[in-house]
């Protein structure tokens, strides 16, 4: 279906950021600036479907009857950033865009005024996104050109063999950039791609768990395991979080990284391993260096190549609906296999200007409980989604850098040093390790604090709170 639009600009020149936005939408439209244009075009048997206006049109002094004319009687949307009272035209409210839309908006509101046929209503990109996952970055669901710009990056970087390291907030996927890399490489992208969360290794298992063991190298040990590294042989190792790693497990894994080769928990050899080691963090991995909670020879080794992940609320509402609207349908179709529902024009402007701190983990999550509550209801009843939909700056989240990196004991003056120890262990009943970790800091680290400030009432017994039995000053 082609729509043909009028299109009378203002004081604000907006008809090729228009022309543009309805390229991106998919819409077919032939737009006209005016009467003559319209003219040329019109053989006796064509109409137009609306106009867009800008709001200050009428005081232009370009402006001429004949152009407005052809407004009467047809549906308007107006464009500028003055109160929608100043439109009251004809009886009708006014349907207002400010001049700082987005092509979703815009699309949303053509939509509202019947322009634009209600298959519009819900995210185009959903339709269009790519479904051949042989293509590089297939997965990667996106409409930003800084996304665009990315993809093409991790794709001349994927044709190398130097460790990658991706760095971004939490929730951002990094893990589907991991696979646009591993999955790049001529080699090592026809292997196997091992995904490790760094942050959930037991301390004991993770000699087990990352070299493997022999058969009854110890108790239970009824048959021999592979371990991670030996698992990615010939193909990519993807080290998750790698910046919530002990101290102690990061010397033992470069090891095993700079030497090709691991020893499995009661092996009497080696075993020689090669892959491709892609590793990510939302941490700030250069300032845990310089602080002593990460090493640096691990750090020169793995980020020989630095990839930054956006954030999703940086990557622009068109993302943010596209992502949306796609999470929605598969969620839908797990309910009703056959449903073709439509998302309504004020959850698309919703979603389009709402923040998410939590990135696409939490637009997913709302997504999925916007289609559980459709699928509930079998309506988008406003007053029913008020609730799921309260801006995220209401849900007061911390951003994940700040949730992941507290602010190290040692930045602090020394007053404020030990009134923020004293405050960690009284929160955490006197367990000196859960302080620490609180603190940012090593159980060490805390143990010699505390006796700098004299808050050992003996040594080795914490003043405040109950016994803990880690009472001495613990490893780094």
């Amino acid at each position: 279906m082609t729509v043909n639009l009028l299109l009378l600009e203002g004081a604000t020149e907006f008809a090729t950021r228009v022309r543009r936005c309805l390229d991106v939408a998919d819409v077919q439209a032939n737009v006209f600036t005016c009467c003559e244009e319209w003219q040329q075009f019109n053989d006796g048997h064509a109409q137009l479907d609306g106009a867009i206006v800008g709001t200050g049109f009428l005081e232009n002094p370009r402006f001429r009857q004949a152009d407005w004319d052809l407004v009467q009687g047809l549906p308007v949307l107006w464009i500028g950033s003055k109160p929608p009272a100043l439109y009251w035209i004809g009886g009708k409210n006014p349907v207002v865009l400010h001049e700082d839309f987005t092509f979703t908006q815009l699309r949303s509101r053509l939509v509202e005024l019947g322009i634009l046929p209600r298959s519009h209503g819900m995210a185009p990109a959903a339709r269009q996104a790519p479904t051949d996952e042989d293509d590089f970055g297939a997965s990667i669901l996106h409409r930003s050109p800084r996304v665009t710009q990315l993809i093409e990056d991790c794709r001349a970087y994927a044709c190398v063999d130097s460790p990658v390291l991706l760095i971004g907030e939490t929730g951002t996927g990094k893990e589907l950039f991991a696979r646009a890399v591993a999955q790049g490489h001529p080699r090592y992208g026809k292997g196997p791609f091992v995904p490790v969360n760094c942050g959930s290794i037991p301390e004991t298992l993770f000699e087990s768990l990352f070299f493997g063991h022999a058969k009854g190298s110890f108790t239970n040990a009824s048959r021999a395991h592979k371990g991670h590294l030996v698992q990615a042989h010939g193909g990519v190792l993807f080290l998750d979080e790698i910046g919530d790693l002990p101290l102690q497990q990061q010397v033992k894994l470069l090891r095993a990284l700079e030497d090709g080769v691991v020893w499995p928990v009661g092996a009497t050899e080696p075993v020689q391993t090669d892959f491709r080691l892609v590793a990510a963090t939302n941490r700030d991995l250069r300032e845990m260096v310089r602080e002593g909670r990460f090493r640096a020879d691990l750090y020169y080794r793995i980020a020989v190549i630095e990839i930054a992940i956006p954030s999703l609320d940086t990557r622009g509402p068109d993302d943010k609906v596209l992502l949306f609207a796609t999470f929605f349908q598969r969620t839908m179709r797990k309910v009703d296999p056959h449903a073709q529902v439509e998302l309504p024009p004020w959850i698309v402007e919703q979603v389009a200007a709402r923040r998410f701190p939590g990135n696409v983990r939490e637009l997913m999550n709302l997504a999925q409980r916007t289609a559980a509550l459709f699928a509930r209801y079998r309506s988008f009843d406003r007053e029913r989604f008020d609730g799921i939909f309260a801006d995220s700056h209401e849900l007061a989240f911390p951003r994940p850098a700040e949730a992941a990196t507290p602010q190290p004991a040692w930045r602090m003056d020394q007053s404020q040093e030990r009134l923020r120890i004293i405050d960690a262990l009284r929160r955490h009943g006197g367990r000196r390790e859960a302080a620490a970790r609180a603190l940012g800091i090593s159980r060490k680290t805390l143990w010699e604090k505390m006796r700098k400030h004299e808050l050992l009432a003996e040594p080795g017994t914490p003043v405040l709170g109950s016994p803990t039995p880690d009472t001495g000053p613990g490893e780094n």
